[in-house]
């Protein structure tokens, strides 16, 4: 789906902040309507992330410690593009360093903007079916374990909220008509007409 593109003017911008994985902006943007303010911009590494299934019929979690909310959080395997790099290599690499397993054949399903209001960068969702046995290797600054949880089991616990990372859920609902077939799949046409006739009537 494609939009027009505004006529918004950055008029000025400065950096407020810089290491080797983030750059941080400060920018003064003018709006089509004419008002002026200061928005700020993060800079960050576009990254992919994997919904890789073993042949047993289970999808690959890492349950990963992250620092920022001080908790471990279920997510699916991913990792930061390297400048040049494919992001089906990454998608690979990273994949067999957090879980242990190889994926040999991956299909990309799409992109997202992991949060457009002030980040750059791009996630992009990668399906790999049948995976194999390979080899782990963590970093140093990394702290996760391999889970495997099985295809319906993990949509159920996606139905009742049980995840809480935004990749991780984004990651699955795209790959959900690939694993699950469409007879299986959540579907919105019959909440249409419902949805249309409250805002005939005015009823919310």
């Amino acid at each position: 789906m494609e939009f027009a593109v505004p006529k918004w003017k950055r008029t000025a911008t400065r950096v407020v902040y810089e290491n080797p994985y983030v750059r941080a902006h400060e920018d003064i943007l003018r709006t089509p309507r004419g008002a002026t303010f200061t928005s700020f911009r993060v800079d960050s590494p576009s990254y992919a992330i994997v919904v890789a299934v073993t042949e047993a019929g289970s999808i690959l979690f890492v349950r990963n410690y992250r620092p920022a909310v001080t908790a471990y959080v279920l997510e699916l395997p991913g990792g930061r593009i390297e400048p040049g790099e494919p992001p089906v290599r990454t998608a690979r690499r990273e994949l067999e360093e957090e879980t242990g397993y190889r994926g040999r054949a991956l299909v990309e399903l799409g992109w997202f903007y992991p949060s457009p209001a002030r980040m750059m960068s791009v996630g992009r969702v990668f399906l790999a079916r049948r995976v194999t046995a390979g080899r782990r290797h963590l970093d140093v600054t990394e702290d996760m374990q391999t889970v495997e949880v099985p295809v319906e089991r993990a949509y159920r616990e996606l139905r009742a909220g049980k995840f809480h990372d935004a990749n991780t859920m984004t990651g699955l609902a795209l790959a959900e008509p690939y694993l699950r077939g469409p007879s299986r799949t959540v579907r919105s046409k019959p909440l249409i007409p419902r949805v249309a006739g409250r805002l005939r009537s005015g009823v919310g």
